[in-house]
């Protein structure tokens, strides 16, 4: 259990995924902040998703306890692995070679219907949506770095959706096909992300 956030529970997915796949037989538990549990709960290697803080009384029914505060944050390893292997390295399991570090979402028809409706795919059009600040410094990619990212998948025909806050990108006057600032439930085409 920790209270961290979204990319904290997406970060997470490959490592309860290795878990499942090692031990199909246990069952998986996560706490988390219940608007949160949301995008975990139709994971096939989650069981159950409980709302943080769990009473005593819940949290005495389990076998065992896995605790993630400061598997990032303070955690020099975060310096040098990649998050997923941070994860697992500091819960004492060791990722297999290749290990698949993707995040996992199970999209639900509701979603698929509203998105669908909100943002209609672009036929033979490949999608990316990039969260261009974390709420931590240290887990915030290069803005230069992500601004040229950005450029190349645009040059190579993806439709690439900045995900921000109010504020954090800065809409230009020309429209760029192909790219799009979602913020606090608004699209805006955008040429300048300014972050």
């Amino acid at each position: 259990g920790r209270t961290g956030g979204l990319g904290d529970l997406r970060l997470l997915t490959p490592v309860l995924r290795e878990i499942k796949r090692r031990w199909p037989t246990v069952r998986i538990a996560v706490a988390c902040i219940k608007e949160l549990g949301q995008s975990i709960q139709n994971l096939p290697f989650v069981d159950e998703v409980l709302q943080y803080p769990v009473p005593v009384s819940t949290a005495n029914a389990y076998d065992g306890w896995i605790w993630l505060e400061n598997a990032i944050e303070r955690n020099p390893d975060a310096k040098t692995l990649h998050s997923v292997d941070c994860v697992a390295k500091f819960i004492g399991l060791d990722l297999p070679e290749g290990a698949d570090k993707r995040q996992a979402y199970v999209v639900t028809e509701k979603e698929r219907g509203w998105v669908n409706y909100a943002w209609p795919r672009i036929p033979g059009i490949r999608r990316i949506c990039i969260q261009i600040k974390a709420s931590a410094q240290c887990r915030t990619y290069d803005p230069a770095k992500t601004r040229q990212v950005m450029a190349k998948l645009l040059q190579e025909n993806w439709e690439v959706f900045v995900l921000a806050s109010p504020g954090e990108a800065r809409p230009s006057k020309e429209p760029v096909p192909g790219l799009r600032i979602i913020s606090d439930g608004t699209s805006a085409w955008t040429a300048d992300v300014g972050f």
